[in-house]
């Protein structure tokens, strides 16, 4: 996500924010109202939301976290330019809305955690 285009979007959603300060907008709000294709204008809004530059405090809806004055260029090119955070198979999984995965996933959790099933396969609370 570091291409010049996406750089002139952050700061077109940013002005957008700035620009309704009272109230929280959505993605489709802001794509709409500037002209960003509301795929890159949601990747935008979720990095820079990742980055603590704007806050979503309605479901998908966002605002400014400060003044936009306060905001630094090197914090907007931080947020839209830094490699994310790779999420393992386990942790999608375990965030599944399917509740019985999501059930079955924290008992093995807890499990683990309480020495039912050893890391190191010994047999150490197994009661041999």
């Amino acid at each position: 996500m570091n291409s010049p285009m996406n750089v002139q979007y952050a700061l077109m959603c940013l002005q957008e924010l700035d620009q309704h300060h009272s109230k929280i907008l959505s993605a489709q709000d802001i794509s709409a109202r500037q002209g960003i294709p509301l795929p890159e204008c949601e990747g935008i809004l979720h990095r820079l939301e990742e980055a603590g530059l704007i806050d979503c405090p309605e479901n998908r809806h966002f605002a400014l976290t400060r003044p936009i004055e306060e905001l630094k260029v090197l914090e907007i090119l931080q947020a839209l330019w830094t490699p994310r955070k790779k999420e393992t198979a386990f942790k999608i999984l375990f965030q599944s809305t399917r509740p019985a995965l999501r059930k079955t996933l924290a008992a093995v959790s807890s499990a683990k955690q309480s020495s039912c099933f050893p890391s190191d396969g010994s047999s150490e609370g197994s009661g041999n």
